[in-house]
């Protein structure tokens, strides 16, 4: 037993002595520490751990060895073991504020075998392509920083899975950020759209009602000698009141629709009567705004067609429509009258049989490609609130497309040279 101590410390020494660092520490003399373990490094091989005693006022150095493989091989399999791998991994030592040189520790598919590798290796630039974790260590390793990476990882069925999941949540992120985006944009269009129509109602009411109170006035109080002047106000009085009561009658039906979808019948109605209801009912608008009216009957055996119509909202979108066409063909010149012309045609669809066409012609100004896609759309109205001369709200030809849905029909427009046609088709049967 005393030769196998005698000879483990003649071997303690041997490796001791060939520190450096040790020699440099017994050169310089040994000044008392915190009674805490260092380590040394600079042996290939072993762990030089030591501390500076004092015993009997003399200051003495106390520490043990250890084998550098097994001490790491254990303490850095017990950082690994909750992670698994399916390739090698490369274990980076580096000791913090101190300029020397990293140590790399290969570690094989399994995780129990553990090798040195020199700083020089082509190995440690291949498996440093994958950083894994980055920490610092405890004492007695408290100087240190420990890093793991390993090389290129291989592509498993399971990253594809993770890959296109992440892929498909993105797009879904995407697309609903876009969607909020869209929504968020058509509700500003909606509210811009929203006090243009106040505004403009407000100006459709106001102005008319001004002039029939002033003209009223006048003729109550007598102002007016002339039987002429009186009968040309009692018109503008009149005509004025049926220009409100359709704005008022367009509001209460579009409010109507919105909110009872049954209030629109419809029921089957021969042509030739639906085309009379028409001509009776804007028949005086066209005249009383120097217009002419033709009509044009396409159809063989015209009193055995019927469509599916309900006749009070044909009406109203028959005048709706000849109210829009007078409004905008009165801006182009007053002087050509041909183009102050209003056409109703009426034929079967030549892509359906079972349908019955009325298109309502114009010759005025016509319409843009844009105005072309939104000429529907609710309270939309060509041009500036600042700039526009015509009148309206921007709701008479929305409700002319939902009182056409209401009666299973459809309506269409199409841009003419000159004007526009808005064509609107009927279930129709013989």
């Amino acid at each position: 037993a005393l030769t196998e101590r005698r000879d483990l410390s003649f071997r303690l020494f041997d490796i001791v002595s060939q520190s450096e660092k040790i020699s440099e520490k017994l050169d310089k003399g040994l000044v008392g520490g915190d009674g805490l373990f260092k380590i040394i490094f600079d042996l290939p091989e072993y762990l030089i751990f030591y501390r500076v005693v004092t015993v009997q006022n003399v200051n003495k150095l106390q520490g043990y060895v250890v084998e550098r493989e097994p001490y790491f091989h254990q303490s850095f399999l017990e950082l690994l073991e909750k992670q698994r791998f399916s390739g090698p991994v490369l274990v980076t030592l580096n000791e913090r504020d101190v300029n020397t040189a990293s140590m790399y520790f290969h570690v094989n598919d399994e995780f129990n075998e553990l090798s040195l590798i020199d700083a020089s290796s082509e190995q440690i630039q291949a498996l440093q392509a994958v950083g894994i974790a980055n920490t610092k260590l405890f004492f007695p390793l408290s100087r240190y920083d420990l890093s793991v990476s390993t090389g290129a990882l291989p592509i498993t069925k399971t990253m594809v899975y993770y890959a296109l999941l992440a892929l498909i949540v993105l797009i879904v992120l995407m697309g609903a950020c876009f969607g909020f985006y869209r929504l968020g944009i058509s509700q500003l269009k909606l509210a811009e759209q929203r006090l243009n129509f106040v505004s403009s109602v407000s100006h459709e009411l106001k102005t008319p009602l001004t002039s029939i109170r002033m003209y009223s006035e006048m003729l109550r109080d007598g102002s007016v000698p002339s039987e002429q002047f009186k009968r040309d106000y009692y018109d503008f009085i009149f005509n004025e009141s049926e220009r409100l009561t359709r704005l008022i009658n367009n509001i209460l039906q579009l409010s109507n629709l919105r909110n009872q979808p049954f209030s629109v019948t419809p029921s089957y109605i021969q042509v030739t009567e639906l085309v009379d209801i028409i001509r009776s009912k804007v028949d005086s608008l066209i005249k009383d705004n120097g217009f002419r009216l033709n009509i044009e009957l396409n159809l063989h055996s015209l009193n055995k067609v019927s469509v599916l119509a309900d006749t009070d909202a044909v009406s109203q979108i028959a005048i709706n429509i000849t109210d829009n066409a007078i409004k905008f063909s009165n801006k182009v010149d007053a002087e050509d009258d041909n183009r102050k012309v209003f056409d109703l045609i009426v034929r079967q669809n030549p892509a359906n049989q079972s349908e019955i066409q009325f298109e309502f012609r114009d010759y005025g100004e016509g319409v843009t490609e844009e105005q072309q896609a939104k000429i529907f759309d609710l309270f939309y109205r060509g041009g500036s609130e600042l700039t526009r001369t015509t009148q309206g709200t921007g709701i008479g030809l929305a409700l002319v497309k939902e009182l056409m849905l209401a009666q299973q029909g459809k309506v269409d427009v199409i841009r003419k040279t000159p004007g526009l046609a808005l064509l609107l088709t009927f279930k129709a049967k013989t």
